[in-house]
């Protein structure tokens, strides 16, 4: 999986300024995955889906981004 993850994300900069450049790796997408997963059916459904026992493993997973939380404390007062 990190080769095939290596391997697209050279595909990707190919034509990106090194600033630009990314990089990608297997437990990103994990991250990525369960993150969704989370915040459009649950945590609960994440944590089955993860195969993990502990909820406290997906609520590291799932966390929110500070963009977020800041978007969310503005919607607040809007």
């Amino acid at each position: 999986m990190a080769r095939i993850c290596e391997r697209l994300c050279r595909q990707a900069c190919a034509h990106l300024d090194e600033e630009e450049a990314f990089h990608l790796t297997p437990h990103m997408l994990r991250h990525t995955f369960l993150k969704r997963v989370a915040d459009k059916h649950g945590v609960h459904t994440a944590q089955e889906m993860s195969g993990n026992v502990s909820i406290k493993e997906v609520f590291r997973y799932t966390k929110p981004s500070q963009d977020e939380m800041d978007e969310t404390a503005e919607g607040v007062y809007a």
